[in-house]
């Protein structure tokens, strides 16, 4: 297995994405969801969502959860056509999954791409009913950039208040190897993303910590050497010393991809743990939601 994710590994920094994302998507063109694809959210063409609906035969008890999940690509590449193996997994278990694009630095640098994703929260918030999912049961889920992307939405209250939302329409939050607390940044393509401002106080998830988050799950590999494991570990220290809830897990021997691949149906044999982990913080949290009404 590891022979196979170095394989993997080594074709995604070959420059091949596109491929190599097709290669996991491939096995899933065929399972027991309906999608709908490019879905104008904006009035920008580059702003689209794709939306994962499991079929009438998956069968839950109670209205469908919804997840937004945001990709990542250091905040300067990526596609929503690339991730069907991520949203598979949760359309399998019942729930609609929502997969936007956002527009890509440098330009417009920060905070355009937040801005864009909260527009796409909204949309699918506005618009999960159409599909059968529920509106009270938004949770947002992000990899790497993405990560920090939902996490801005999950800390800052501005992005969301600019699109007549808050903080309290989030359910929970699911972070995968999320970027939340990396001053000063030191890669020069990075920095420029950033408005060339290496300690952007801003662009920190971090900074905006007040106890009022949606509950977090934040889960990181113990060997990423892209995102290091601190980003999560301060997020959830903060949170949860703030009065809010957040849950850390370091998984041993994953890397900045591999705990991506984990959470979807790309390679669940690298951490069979990781995915049973999100869909129980899923089922949870809704459930303790559901209690307080």
């Amino acid at each position: 297995m590891r022979l196979q994710l170095l394989a993997c590994a080594a074709i995604f920094l070959s420059g091949c994405q596109a491929g190599f994302f097709h290669s996991l998507n491939a096995p899933y063109a065929f399972a027991d969801y309906s999608q709908t694809r490019d879905v104008q959210y904006q009035t920008d063409p580059a702003l689209k969502l794709d939306v994962y609906v499991p079929n009438a035969s998956i069968v839950r008890k109670g209205a469908r959860p919804t997840i937004v999940f945001f990709y990542g690509g250091s905040w300067r590449s990526g596609s929503k056509n690339w991730y069907e193996f991520a949203a598979a997994r949760y359309a399998l278990k019942g729930y609609v999954v929502f997969v936007p694009d956002y527009r890509k630095g440098p330009q417009p640098s920060f905070p355009g791409f937040v801005e864009d994703s909260a527009r796409a929260f909204a949309y699918a918030k506005e618009h999960t009913a159409e599909y059968g999912g529920d509106p009270e049961r938004m949770f947002l889920m992000g990899h790497s950039a993405g990560a920090h992307i939902a996490g801005l939405l999950a800390t800052d209250p501005s992005y969301l208040q600019a699109v007549g939302l808050s903080k309290r329409d989030i359910a929970g939050f699911v972070g995968l190897a999320g970027p939340f607390d990396f001053l000063p940044m030191t890669d020069p393509k990075v920095i420029a993303v950033f408005q060339g401002d290496a300690n952007l106080p801003a662009s920190q998830p971090i900074n905006f910590v007040d106890g009022s988050e949606p509950p977090m799950l934040l889960l990181h590999g113990s060997d990423d050497r892209v995102v290091y494991p601190k980003n999560s570990v301060n997020l959830a220290d903060k949170v949860n010393a703030a009065g809010g809830m957040a849950q850390v897990h370091v998984y041993p021997k994953l890397g900045h991809l591999s705990i991506l691949f984990a959470a979807g149906r790309g390679l669940r044999s690298l951490a069979p743990e990781v995915e049973p982990e999100i869909t129980r913080f899923i089922e949870a949290t809704q459930a303790r939601a559901d209690a307080a009404r």
